[in-house]
């Protein structure tokens, strides 16, 4: 692989990783008005890379963007996960019972 491809290709997992931050913090993008599912994001973008990696002629650049597309499929897993996980262990209030000097 070339000097320019592997600087090419740092330059996309950077702007990947800023990307998945960005979407993980719940930002919004200039042109996104919208709310976002962001694991319908991270599916979107697995799907943008597989097709990508049809297209691809050289087998380095097919296997990149497998990869790629698989770190967007484990993204979505792990953020519905955790999502799904804070949900399960929301904090349940009881009622405390009084002491016993107060009760009558």
């Amino acid at each position: 692989m070339g000097q320019a491809q592997q600087k090419r290709r740092a330059v996309l997992i950077v702007e990947d990783d800023a990307e998945l931050r960005s979407l993980t913090a719940g930002s919004k993008t200039a042109n996104r008005a919208t709310p976002m599912h962001p694991p319908d994001e991270f599916l979107k973008r697995a799907a943008d890379c597989m097709n990508m990696a049809k297209f691809s002629r050289d087998p380095e650049s097919r296997a990149m963007w497998n990869r790629m597309a698989e770190r967007w499929r484990r993204c979505a897993e792990r953020f519905a996960g955790e999502n799904s996980a804070a949900h399960d262990h929301s904090p349940k209030r009881y009622r405390k019972t009084a002491p016993a000097w107060a009760r009558h």
